[in-house]
């Protein structure tokens, strides 16, 4: 998609955003992300990481931009994907906290000024921290099943 055609988009807002995501696109040779497709009412992108890539897709409303748009990644509904149980924020040092408190998602923290490249690298960064919330449970699980009574050092410390 480097032949940018928006034309037909009739909301300025929207169109002012895929431009802005294209730039963002272009400014990192396509290394954080790629803008796929879209239209009069959506914009889907591919975010990239080491090892993986997400498709995410933002759906805007009829009074976008003053209600925050649909966010899915990869067919999933992003503020599912910031459920996540108090115990397991505590494991990598979040306390008192609820993700989706603190995301442009929460009604509070979205308002019309928002640009759509904060709310990719917020996207980006939330995925980032369930990877480490899941690495974590995972570790504990294998420490916790293999080498809990034949470890030489005392497990709380990587726990």
């Amino acid at each position: 998609m480097s032949q940018l055609d928006v034309s037909k988009i009739k909301n300025r807002r929207i169109k002012a955003d895929i431009l802005m995501i294209h730039k963002f696109q272009q400014k990192y040779n396509n290394e954080l992300c790629k803008l796929v497709d879209y239209g009069e009412d959506y914009i889907k992108i591919q975010l990239k990481f080491t090892n993986k890539k997400l498709t995410v897709l933002l759906k805007f409303p009829v009074d976008y931009p003053w209600k925050v748009p649909n966010i899915f990644v990869n067919d999933v509904k992003y503020i599912n994907l910031l459920k996540i149980h108090q115990d397991f924020l505590k494991m990598i040092g979040l306390y008192n906290t609820c993700l989706c408190c603190f995301t442009y998602v929460c009604g509070n923290n979205w308002f019309p000024v928002t640009k759509l490249t904060s709310l990719i690298s917020e996207i980006r960064d939330n995925v980032k921290l369930k990877r480490r919330i899941v690495d974590k449970i995972f570790c504990k699980y294998i420490i916790k099943k293999y080498f809990w009574d034949s470890y030489p050092l005392p497990i709380s410390d990587f726990l």
